[in-house]
């Protein structure tokens, strides 16, 4: 995970195609109180492929786990601004199990 400028993070992809990729259950982002925040993806998805992103957060790192994951609309995403922690996953959808989208890097940005 590298710090990104402006409040956000981003995190580049070793082997992003085809399986569940972002922030492991044990990994969290550390965040420091926002309101909304915003992906950016740099990926591609072949035609019948596509890529689904949600997150999730809490006061704490262990009471990720209790959290229900909020699917990610328009590259948005609400907050609570007293959650100090964030996850995120990418979800690899195929239309025919042979052509899957390539996940390149995920910046997030946090709006206080």
């Amino acid at each position: 995970m590298d710090e990104a400028a402006a409040g956000g993070f981003v995190h580049r992809v070793a082997h992003g195609v085809g399986h569940f990729i972002g922030v492991e259950d044990d990994e969290a982002i550390g965040v420091a109180g926002g309101t909304a925040g915003s992906l950016k993806v740099k990926a591609a998805a072949p035609q019948g492929a596509r890529l689904e992103f949600a997150v999730r957060s809490a006061a704490s790192r262990a009471a990720l786990s209790d959290q229900m994951w909020i699917p990610v609309v328009k590259n948005s995403f609400p907050l609570d601004a007293r959650h100090r922690f964030l996850q995120y996953r990418a979800l690899f959808h195929s239309d025919n199990g042979d052509r899957y989208p390539v996940l390149d890097s995920v910046e997030i940005s946090l709006t206080p």
